[in-house]
């Protein structure tokens, strides 16, 4: 009996100690639906999401004020020995406010039977009227997709953007934009100049 007591309360401990263990827990790995970390605009502070509406909203407020301009007249001109071109020379803005940015896109043909290829080199606004009691509207402008070349027989344009401001006539207020476009025979190298005028009217102001 002595030497099987020892071996009974082995046993005893052993059976405590498989009976009392614990099973341990493994955290299961979140599923791929559950966000990793906190919203973009909870890391980035409470007012992230309000300044990015802001930026899209200026955006679009910015281009909804620029006045557009529809071309109303062409012009079709000999400009060098043998070379005719044919190109939108006047537009109307109209509806416009007091001040204001506005745009428009000149198109401009080579005839063709012109003798050589032309290149449109830059445009300048020159000056603006009318100027009653002596003061004539501020306005500014520039040109975007020159230089412009064009073959024989080719068609292709630039557009003019800027800035306006409208002065009181006994008609209404209203502004012209009066541009020459400068270029050259790429052949030849000759000189030639083009004008363009847009009209700028306030709402109701009709057309000179």
């Amino acid at each position: 009996m002595r030497a099987v007591i020892p071996v009974l309360a082995t046993s005893a401990v052993l059976a405590m100690l498989v009976i009392g263990a614990v099973p341990t827990r493994l955290a299961a790995a979140p599923p791929a639906w559950v966000a990793k970390g906190p919203p973009e605009w909870v890391v980035a502070g409470p007012h992230a999401r309000d300044d990015r509406q802001d930026v899209q909203t200026v955006m679009t407020t910015s281009a909804e004020d620029t006045l557009p301009c529809e071309p109303i007249e062409q012009s079709t001109e000999e400009v060098l020995l043998g070379v005719v071109l044919t190109w939108d020379s006047a537009f109307l803005c109209a509806d416009a406010p007091d001040e204001g940015s506005y745009e428009f896109t000149v198109t401009v043909a080579n005839s063709a039977e012109s003798a050589q290829a032309v290149s449109i080199d830059a445009l300048a606004l020159t000056h603006t009227t009318p100027r009653p009691r002596g003061q004539a509207p501020d306005a500014s402008g520039e040109a975007t997709g020159l230089p412009l070349t064009m073959a024989p027989g080719e068609t292709a344009g630039f557009t003019v953007s800027g800035t306006y401001e409208l002065v009181a006539t006994d008609e209404g207020k209203k502004a012209n934009l009066h541009f020459r476009a400068s270029g050259h025979g790429v052949s030849s190298g000759e000189p030639f100049q083009v004008g363009i005028n847009a009209h700028v009217r306030a709402p109701g102001v009709p057309l000179d």
